[in-house]
């Protein structure tokens, strides 16, 4: 049975991830790069972009590893540890505006940004699937899911609130405030990071990846085909030759396949 310190301190890594970081990211940066950075709205629109497109392949990979990490730690928990202090660092240093002229500046905010993004998606990947290795207990889980949503959601309203508070407080110039609110921010995110993955633990051992024999393979395949096939014949634009192009697309890609890998990490 979890203590109650042990919830406080997974609420903790969504409080620190959502709560702080994604939601300066989502709000304040863009306002933040254009009306204080110097980047034009094309830039910073072009960054934004980018940077979806980047996420696009980390998340992926980085599930990847996650699940197969062993360390004396466990399998999620050595990248709230070890990520937290470069999650809270390259978050500060994105709010720092340095006296660089315009290609400068825009070399600055496409690598820290994209940096963020890939320290971001090396700390809540994993995070994500540390729920499922801690407990096996449907109404442990839900409890543990209702403090993540509730530490996520009022730190979010914190920060929200106090962002413009601290801006007078802190006084001088927009780039000023900005630089040391990065700076605290931070520092809180890191702290919060790092309680999450060292007062959490891991009882469950995740369920690896299986390669199934061949025997199963073809039935896999086969009733892969016939649920797209079912699917694509209730789009009425794949009645006809695209939807032909689309399924033979699919059966070239996967007549060749040697084996399937099915993944499983415990949430049900």
């Amino acid at each position: 049975m979890a203590r109650l310190k042990e919830k406080i301190a997974y609420a903790l890594g969504d409080a620190a991830a959502g709560g702080i970081v994604w939601k300066v990211m989502s709000i304040a940066f863009p306002l933040f790069f254009t009306n204080v950075f110097g980047l034009s709205f094309a830039d910073a629109a072009v960054l934004m972009l980018v940077a979806r497109m980047f996420d696009v392949v980390t998340d992926p990979l980085m599930g990847t590893l996650a699940d197969r990490t062993q360390s004396r730690f466990g399998t999620y928990r050595p990248w709230l540890i070890y990520g937290a202090i470069p999650f809270g660092l390259i978050f500060a240093l994105l709010l720092y505006t340095p006296d660089f002229g315009p290609v400068g500046k825009r070399i600055y905010a496409y690598a820290l940004y994209l940096l963020m993004m890939a320290v971001y998606t090396m700390v809540n990947v994993p995070y994500g699937s540390l729920l499922g290795v801690m407990t096996e207990d449907d109404d442990e889980k839900n409890q543990f899911s209702s403090f993540r949503m509730v530490g996520a959601y009022a730190m979010g309203f914190v920060t929200l609130l106090s962002f413009p508070y601290l801006q007078k407080m802190v006084g001088g110039t927009a780039a000023h405030q900005y630089a040391v609110i990065g700076a605290v921010l931070g520092i809180i995110a890191a702290v919060m990071t790092l309680a999450c993955g060292l007062l959490t633990k891991e009882r469950l051992k995740p369920k690896r990846a299986v390669c199934r024999p061949r025997s199963q393979q073809g039935l896999a395949l086969y009733d892969s085909h016939r649920r797209v096939h079912q699917l694509l014949q209730r789009i009425p634009l794949c009645r006809c030759r695209l939807y032909v192009r689309l399924l033979s697309a699919w059966q070239c890609n996967h007549r060749g396949t040697d084996y399937q890998l099915y993944r499983f990490h415990g949430i049900r």
